[in-house]
């Protein structure tokens, strides 16, 4: 049986009892003889028909379970595998704990031990029993014991207000400080766990190759993916895919100069300077923000924004305009970054886009000749990029993932870190970046000890539960994000 999902689960329909009805649905391993019904050996289990009686690797006892059952009904079978316990259903009602589960890896069985006896097996759906229900019941539980959890609502906005500061979308930043400042109090409510201490740093972001999804366990976004030809704005919830807007006056790859420049009134706006409108350096059990970390990220904001929105609206030139302009040594760094890397070369896949491969040519030939010695990641990803070149129809390439928009949130993520790492001289990790992989590593850690079975633990399942069941949603290869 697949284990790496939240549960296992199949049926089987009796379509014929025989002369005793002596049949077994159940699982078992390798090991378990064939002459016997599953539950007799040790590492298998079984529900009776004829006695309803459940048999756990206890030879022919048996426990009082169920009630028996025949033909025309249907026997359902699961393992629980975040939980670690085998269950067994009858004609969709669930009959509950059969048994622990054992470390042996299990196969769907059924015994037959009276002539004529028939069933039919059901492994794909739709099933009787809805386990779907099931298992979002025992989610919504888990979240009904974190939000008896009392954090305070100042500590909550803290935490997302240097989330924002950190990732440059000072617009929503400013809209999040107008509508919070009312109830940014000290009563405490019930919403989510306390944060715990947790190093304030982790692997290099630059360690995931450049056709990787976004990945919130290295501090990044989610993957989920925005209609490239729309302009991006950052004015939506921190968890969807990165954007932010420059001033308009800054449309065009040509017109860099306002796109450069601060406005004052914006600066004000995100608490630039000394001033009390941006965020303060409260504690966040012990994931402080220092005050000159938060006046070097408030003094770059609108300035990190406007990258941003450059490089996720496809304006890569005015992009490292802008960076040479205000970080010039982030592009001269050698060997050159990966964030480096991707956004430099991200201007080849827009030209290609556009049907213009002798730009996309000539780009490589002249501005990607100075990050060609870069990283083993950074040469992957130029020259994965450059093959676009060689394709008659490069999105429908094997390459055709660098034309996903997820491509230049990445870019962007990764030059903003490298801006806060390289230039200000700060940690790249804001503290939600840091509560959230804390987080995936206890969940990684209990999926260890539950022998790697289950889904495995990552930051998306914390916004939406995996509540797939024999047929988990699959990312291309090419898509899936490299694990720290």
């Amino acid at each position: 049986a697949p284990s790496r999902r939240v549960a296992y689960y199949f049926e089987v329909k009796v379509l014929d009892a025989g002369t005793r009805g002596n049949i077994c649905v159940g699982l078992s391993d390798k090991t378990t003889l064939l002459n016997r019904q599953p539950g007799q050996d040790q590492n298998s289990y079984g529900y009776q028909g004829e006695t309803g009686k459940k048999f756990c690797g206890n030879g022919q006892k048996g426990e009082a379970y169920g009630p028996p059952y025949g033909k025309n009904d249907t026997v359902g079978c699961g393992i629980h595998y975040t939980k670690g316990h085998v269950f067994f259903t009858l004609n969709g009602k669930h009959l509950g704990r059969a048994s622990g589960l054992g470390p042996s890896e299990y196969y769907p069985t059924v015994g037959l031990h009276s002539p004529g006896e028939k069933v039919q097996f059901n492994f794909t759906g739709p099933f009787m029993f809805d386990l779907q229900t099931l298992i979002q019941g025992e989610c919504q539980e888990e979240r009904r014991i974190i939000s008896r959890e009392q954090v305070s609502t100042r500590m909550l906005h803290d935490l997302v207000r240097s989330y924002l500061l950190h990732a440059g979308f000072h617009k929503t930043l400013r809209a999040f400080e107008r509508t919070s400042s009312s109830a940014d109090t000290d009563v405490t409510m019930q919403d989510a766990p306390s944060p715990s201490p947790f190093p304030p740093s982790g692997p290099s972001l630059l360690a995931n190759g450049p056709s990787k999804q976004i990945d919130t366990d290295t501090g990044m976004h989610d993957d989920t993916p925005r209609d490239r030809r729309r302009q991006p704005d950052d004015a939506h919830q921190p968890s969807a895919a990165p954007a932010a807007a420059a001033p308009a006056a800054a449309a065009g790859a040509g017109s860099s100069s306002r796109a450069c420049s601060i406005d004052e009134d914006e600066q004000r706006a995100v608490g630039v300077g000394d001033g009390e409108g941006g965020v303060g350096a409260r504690t966040l059990s012990g994931l402080a923000v220092a005050e000159h970390a938060l006046r070097k990220l408030r003094q770059t904001v609108v300035v990190r924004q406007s990258i941003r929105r450059a490089i996720c609206s496809g304006r890569i030139p005015e992009a490292i305009e802008i960076i040479n302009q205000h970080f010039p040594r982030v592009l001269t760094e050698q060997p050159p970054s990966l964030a480096v890397v991707l956004v430099v070369s991200q201007q080849i896949v827009e030209l290609i886009q556009r049907n213009d491969v002798k730009g996309a040519l000539s780009w490589l030939r002249q501005e990607c000749r100075a990050v060609r010695d870069g990283t083993a990641h950074a040469k992957t990803a130029l020259e994965e990029t450059a093959a676009l070149i060689a394709y008659r129809d490069p999105e429908r390439s094997p390459l055709a993932h660098h034309f996903d928009p997820s491509r230049r949130q990445l870019a962007a993520d990764l030059i903003n870190q490298h801006i806060i790492e390289r230039e200000l001289g700060l940690s790249g990790w804001a503290p939600l970046h840091v509560l959230v992989r804390q987080v995936v590593a206890a969940r990684r850690l209990l999926f260890e000890r539950n022998l790697s079975r289950g889904p495995y633990p990552h930051s998306r399942h914390l916004c939406q539960a995996p509540l797939y069941q024999n047929n988990p949603p699959t990312i291309p290869p090419q898509m899936q994000a490299t694990d720290n």
